[in-house]
């Protein structure tokens, strides 16, 4: 197997936005009573209904690992008033990922980017 650089998929990514805009969809799959849902492990049937929410599109790529959008954060768990999060423990990692890549701030050459600091 060849050996890639530490950054192979920032380039693929940049590469591919390059030749064509790049597009995913998030599709939501919605469970049944009684679907166990603390586990992400357990497979549910495949007859449950999806839902496409959205369409995420990409057309350019702008590399600055110090700017405005390197302190963002998607976290599920910030929800609108009336919604409340699953018995599903994984989103919390979206959370402690963050708080693990800005610890990491001494590796950045930060110029004044706005965001969430630990």
């Amino acid at each position: 197997m060849k050996q890639r650089g530490p950054n192979f998929l920032d380039a693929e990514i940049t590469q591919r936005v390059q030749t064509a805009p790049q597009r995913w969809s998030m599709i939501v799959t919605v469970a049944n009573p009684g679907d166990p849902t603390a586990d992400p492990s357990k497979v549910w049937p495949e007859d449950r209904r999806t839902v496409v929410a959205g369409t995420l599109v990409v057309k350019t790529i702008e590399p600055k690992p110090d700017g405005l959008c390197r302190d963002l954060n998607f976290d599920p768990t910030v929800l609108l008033a009336g919604m409340r999060v699953s018995d599903d423990p994984f989103p919390a990692a979206y959370s402690v990922s963050f708080n693990r890549r800005t610890a990491e701030d001494k590796d950045y050459t930060h110029t004044g980017a706005q965001g969430a600091k630990p």
